[in-house]
């Protein structure tokens, strides 16, 4: 449905056409943009988890630039990827679950990397299970990944069901 408002200074035309009011162009994979207040409560779920993950990297990283440099530079990246995310979830943008999703479960997998067959450089940390900054950000990470896989499984198969 199309209706158009006339002004004396402007026209307004506004469409309820889905296809016209989405603007990422992940309709195929995602479905139409639709933001339910359950989804808006992921969506802050996932901030703070992002947010809280990005903030626990950032004061670890000064420290892994003298011992690891390459993890330093992987600690600002994930950063970086976190505040991206955050970005695209306050705007309302699913690609916000799937980069924040990737990221933390990135992370999460280096993290035990370095707790079991160590990495490069970094073989000091093998069985050190019970740094508390590192348990605090595998639940903040798991937290994300969580979230996001079940947001955008929700949206994938409620794709599936109208096609």
């Amino acid at each position: 449905m199309t209706t158009t408002t006339t002004t004396s200074t402007s026209t307004h035309i506004h469409t309820d056409d889905a296809a016209s009011t989405s603007t990422d162009g992940l309709e195929s994979w995602f479905g139409p943009h639709v933001r339910s207040p359950l989804v808006r409560v992921a969506e802050v779920v996932a901030i703070f988890g992002l947010g809280a993950t990005a903030y626990i990297h950032l004061t670890e990283m000064s420290d892994k630039f003298s011992e690891v440099p390459y993890l330093g530079v992987g600690y600002g990246l994930m950063s970086i990827a976190c505040v991206v995310s955050i970005y695209l979830l306050v705007r309302g943008d699913r690609r916000g679950f799937a980069l924040g999703g990737a990221t933390c479960l990135a992370t999460f997998a280096g993290f035990v990397l370095t707790r079991t067959v160590g990495l490069p450089g970094s073989m000091d940390d093998i069985g050190n299970w019970s740094e508390s900054i590192g348990t605090w950000s595998l639940v903040f990470e798991g937290l994300v990944i969580v979230v996001a896989a079940t947001v955008l499984g929700l949206q994938r198969r409620q794709v599936s069901a109208t096609a």
